[in-house]
């Protein structure tokens, strides 16, 4: 597999969110009173509710595994 794909699926793991409308990927930070924080790749942070993160026509959820992509690649003697 090449380096390219192996980085953005490590990409996809870490930040499973996507916007449709934007483009972008995020990972949940936190969440409190009905409302999610969200870590853009470039770390902005962003707010929404988190009943609009239900809404697939807007956002794409990636499958994560639950090991991470890290551990898996020291194990093998890439990192």
């Amino acid at each position: 597999m090449s380096p390219l794909i192996e980085l953005a699926q490590q990409i996809e793991q870490l930040y499973p969110l996507k916007d449709k409308k934007v483009g972008k990927r995020y990972r949940v930070v936190s969440e409190l009173a009905g409302m999610t924080e969200l870590e853009e790749i470039g770390g902005a942070p962003r707010y929404v509710s988190t009943a609009e993160l239900k809404d697939r026509g807007r956002w794409d959820h990636a499958v994560a595994e639950r090991r991470s992509p890290w551990r898996s690649s020291v194990s093998r003697g890439r990192l």
